[in-house]
């Protein structure tokens, strides 16, 4: 065989070679690239499966929940400088049994103002599934006095009324029940009223609620609620601006009372 002739056909075994290595190399490729894609979905497909596994474990919800209880509200009105009319002459006014003139001692001065009120709330609950569900909360406290930092406290007569709504989620299990809510609304507080006369006008605000609780499972269809802790937030008119603009009230509300559960999911 010429001497050309083995060269060219050696070079062409040589081309063919590195044609196949080429492909072979690109088909590996292409086959480590879809197991990477694959890897990828891997830590997505593991939480949508431990998700699954723990809401198979939970236990069954009911259709809904109906609750009811004691309420305890911590307002914090706020702080600021007070600017008071003199009220020295208003008739049959008390502050804690002494003249309500007392009250214009207060003008000029930056106490916190707060107030303590017991009421009670109800609660009906839809569950969509075992975790997820929608409030609704409608509450009324009785306001009998307002405590301002470094003074006596001042008796007055008024009722807040709160209605609010949205999401909550549970996590349920066959002794306890925990869950978490968001719910937004509105609140309603009535004339402020102290011996007869009337201190403050009534309102409409804008609140909401954030926080969760946990419901002790005593029956397949009765629960108590243990506890229900949330931050309660209101905009009520600010007592402390001089052109009664809105202000943002930073409360604590704190439940507890039994929960009926009707239906299954």
């Amino acid at each position: 065989m010429p001497r050309a002739a083995f060269r060219s056909r050696t070079r062409l075994k040589w081309l063919i070679s590195e044609s196949l290595d080429v492909k072979l190399m690109s088909e590996r490729l292409a086959q480590k690239e879809k197991v990477m894609k694959t890897l990828r979905f891997l830590p997505i497909l593991a939480v949508a499966v431990l998700f699954a596994g723990t809401a198979r474990a939970q236990e069954q919800a009911p259709t809904v929940e109906v609750s009811a209880g004691y309420t305890f509200i911590h307002l914090n009105v706020g702080s600021g400088t007070i600017i008071t009319p003199d009220l020295a002459g208003v008739s049959g006014a008390r502050l804690n049994g002494a003249s309500l003139s007392g009250l214009a001692a207060l003008s000029g001065a930056d106490p916190t103002v707060t107030s303590n009120i017991h009421g009670g709330s109800a609660s009906l609950a839809y569950n969509f599934n075992n975790w997820f569900g929608m409030a609704a909360d409608f509450g009324g406290s009785k306001i009998s006095s307002i405590n301002a930092s470094g003074f006596p406290s001042v008796d007055v007569d008024s009722t807040l009324f709160t209605y609010l709504f949205g999401p909550r989620i549970s996590y349920r299990t066959k002794t306890l029940t925990p869950f978490g809510q968001v719910l937004f609304g509105g609140a309603h507080i009535t004339d402020v009223t102290s011996g007869g006369v009337t201190v403050a006008r009534s309102e409409n605000a804008f609140a909401m609620t954030a926080g969760g609780g946990l419901d002790w499972n005593v029956h397949k269809n009765i629960a108590i609620r243990v506890v229900q802790v949330e931050y309660l937030l209101t905009r009520f008119t600010d007592p402390f601006s001089v052109t009664g603009s809105s202000g943002t009230q930073n409360n604590l509300r704190v439940s507890a009372g039994i929960v009926f559960k009707l239906g299954t999911k």
